[in-house]
C-alpha cells in the first residue's frame, strides 16, 4: 500500500529599517514540515526550523525539531510519542539546549474503563545553569452509563535545576479526582478535588475542590455556574503560613436572533488573606450582525 504523506518547505527573508542612525533588524530562516500515514493506523510528523537573526551587532541562532509518532496498536490500544530538541545560541556566547519528550499509552481495558499513563521529560542546558523535569501521569477513567464519568488521576513530578548557586530540587505529588453527570440532556453537572504536595526548599500542601452547572434551559439560552475553592499550607523552617481563594463564575447567553446574542459575565474572587478582600466583575455585551 502507497503510504500518504504530505510535504511543505517555506524560506523567507525580512528587512526591518528603523529611524535614521537606529539600528536594523534582519532575519532569514527556513522550515519544512512532514505528515505522513505509513500504513493505516500508523502516523509520522517532522517539522524543522532554522533562524538567523542580527540586531545591532549581536547574532542569534537558532534550531528547532519535533518528531511525533502515533500508532493505534489495536481497537483498544494506542501508544504516541513525541520528540522536540532545540538549540540557540547568540554572539560569542555558549549556546542553550533544550530537550522534550513524551510517551503516552491510552488502553480501553474494557467497554466501561479506560487507562492513561505516560511520561515527560524537559531539559534546559544553558552556560551557567542546568535544569531537568520529569513526571509520570496515571488515570483511571469509568463510565458506568453514558451519563456517569467517574475519573483518579495521581502525578508524580520531580523538578531540579543546577547554577551558580548550587544544586535546588522540588518533588511533587498530586491526586485528582473528577465526577461528572449528565441527569438530562439539558443539565450536566460536575464535581472536582485535587491534593497536591510540594517538597523541597519548602513543604507546600494544596487543597482543590470545584464545582460546575451547565444548563441549556431551550435552544436559544444557556447558563454554566463554576465554584473553586484553593487553599495553600506552606511551611519553610518553622514558619507555617495559609493561603487562600475562593472563585465564582457564571456565564449566561441568550441568542435574540439568528444574528445576535446577548452574553452576561460575574465573576467573584475572594481572597482569605492578604491586602484585598475581594474582586467582582461583571460585563454584558451584545453581539449582532449587520446585512443579511
Amino acid at each position: 500500500m502507497t503510504p500518504k504523506a504530505a510535504l511543505e518547505a517555506q524560506l523567507y527573508s525580512q528587512q526591518t529599517s528603523q529611524f535614521p542612525n537606529a539600528n536594523d533588524l534582519s532575519s532569514r530562516g527556513a522550515s519544512a514540515s512532514l505528515r505522513s500515514e505509513v500504513v493505516p493506523g500508523l502516523q509520522f510528523n517532522l517539522t524543522g526550523n532554522l533562524l538567523h537573526s542580527e540586531f545591532a551587532g549581536r547574532i542569534t541562532d537558532s534550531t528547532t525539531a519535533s518528531a511525533d509518532l502515533f500508532a493505534r496498536l489495536d481497537a483498544r490500544n494506542s501508544l504516541s510519542l513525541s520528540f522536540s530538541p532545540s538549540h540557540a545560541s547568540f554572539s560569542n556566547t555558549p549556546g542553550m539546549e533544550q530537550t522534550a519528550y513524551r510517551l503516552n499509552w491510552t488502553s480501553q481495558l474494557d467497554s466501561q474503563l479506560e487507562l492513561t499513563a505516560s511520561l515527560d521529560h524537559f531539559a534546559d542546558t544553558g552556560a551557567d545553569f542546568a535544569g531537568r523535569t520529569d513526571s509520570k501521569y496515571l488515570a483511571l477513567r469509568y463510565r458506568p452509563d453514558l451519563q456517569t464519568t467517574l475519573g483518579l488521576g495521581l502525578l508524580w513530578d520531580r523538578a531540579g535545576t543546577t547554577g551558580a548557586g548550587g544544586e535546588t530540587s522540588q518533588e511533587a505529588r498530586a491526586l485528582d479526582t473528577e465526577l461528572s453527570w449528565l441527569p438530562t440532556s439539558t443539565l450536566s453537572l460536575g464535581c472536582h478535588f485535587g491534593l497536591s504536595r510540594f517538597r523541597g526548599v519548602s513543604d507546600t500542601r494544596v487543597t482543590v475542590p470545584a464545582f460546575d452547572l451547565r444548563w441549556q434551559a431551550d435552544a436559544r439560552s444557556d447558563l454554566s455556574v463554576s465554584w473553586r475553592m484553593q487553599t495553600e499550607v506552606q511551611r519553610e523552617l518553622e514558619v507555617t503560613s495559609r493561603l487562600g481563594f475562593t472563585a465564582f463564575s457564571g456565564h449566561f447567553s441568550r441568542r435574540l436572533s439568528p444574528r445576535s446574542s446577548l452574553n452576561v459575565n460575574y465573576d467573584v474572587l475572594a481572597f482569605k488573606s492578604g491586602p484585598f478582600a475581594y474582586e467582582r466583575r461583571l460585563g454584558v455585551s451584545v453581539t449582532t450582525g449587520l446585512g443579511r
